[in-house]
This record gives structure tokens, sequence and C-alpha cells, in this order.
């Protein structure tokens, strides 16, 4: 684009704030309509501007968890390019059966499943439900496809293998945190 500037729509249901971070700063929105934030943010001159949106949300009266992504909801990368700029493709891989998924399965697990702490898992799943979330990990993957520390809904899982999600989780701290709802 050779726009300045651009314009970030998040849909947050009970959501309270929503932050874009990039390399042009932090950019936040706490007014929501019916559940969507806009959010305007500048944008770096002649340069690729990596975002990352992080979202607050309200549970009950006095607790909030927040959820943070820098992929859209089709799974591409959170980039604007402003201006003319060469970019290097970031390559992909589509897992395939036998591919790099987490072995040996530890334990078979169905939506709604919540795990905190410390460790090395594998956990196959034929239903992960409505989203994945994760925080303080240093590993976390479907069917090889990294989703560390983001909140990731069920239309963005990578296809299942075998009829079946193979979820990878490591964690090196005891408020690690994965959950499937």
């Amino acid at each position: 684009t050779n726009a300045t500037t651009q314009v970030i729509t998040v849909t947050l249901s009970g959501g309270i704030s929503v932050t874009v971070t990039s390399e042009a700063g932090t950019f936040t929105s706490t007014t929501p309509v019916n559940s969507v934030f806009s959010v305007t943010i500048n944008l770096v001159p002649n340069s690729a501007n990596h975002l990352h949106v992080q979202g607050q949300i309200a549970i009950g009266s006095c607790t909030y968890s927040t959820s943070s992504t820098t992929i859209d909801k089709n799974g591409n990368p959170l980039t604007i390019v402003q201006g003319t700029v060469a970019l290097t493709p970031t390559p992909t891989r589509s897992p395939t059966p036998g591919g790099n998924i987490c072995a040996p399965i530890t334990a078979v697990i169905a939506a709604p499943f919540t795990f905190d702490g410390a460790g090395t898992f594998c956990w196959q799943s034929s239903n992960l439900g409505a989203y994945i979330n994760s925080w303080n990990a240093t590993s976390v993957t479907i069917n090889g496809v990294n989703i560390s520390n983001l909140y990731v809904p069920a239309a963005s899982y990578p296809a299942k293998i075998g009829g079946y999600w193979y979820v990878g989780y490591s964690s090196g701290v005891a408020w690690g945190h994965f959950e499937a709802k």
C-alpha cells in the first residue's frame, strides 16, 4: 500500500481492548462497536510492517484473559508492506501423514481440555473445540505446525491426519498453559 496508516479490524467477543504492535509503535482501541474493534495504526514508510495483535477479554467481573496472534484468520502472516519493498517469501510446509508430528502419544484428549505446567507431551485428539490458546510455552504444534503462544480459532487448524490432530506441547515453567475449548 502507499497509505501511511491502516485500520485494523478485530472481532473480539467480550473484549475490553485490542492492541496492535509493529515496527511503527503500539496502537490501542478500547471502544468496540458490537464486539468489533477498529485500531488505526501508522506504517513505517517503504518497509514491511509486521503486526502483533493482542486482545484483552473480560471473563466474569474480575478476571481477564489475553490472547494474541501474528496471523490472520486464514493463517497468513499479519504483514503490511508500505511503499515498494522486496519481500523474501517465507517457506510453508503442509503436514502429511508420517510428517513432522509429535511422538510418542502421551494421552488422548478432547475439548474442553486445559493443561497448566511444565513438561513435554504429545496429545492425540479428534475434537479440539472452537479454539486453542496457549501461553508461556516453549513450543506448541498441531500436526507439526507451530502455534506457540497464540490464540487459534478452529477454522485455522491444519487438516487432520488420519482423522486426528497431534498436539505437541512443551514448557519449562509451571505457569505454561494450553487449552482447547
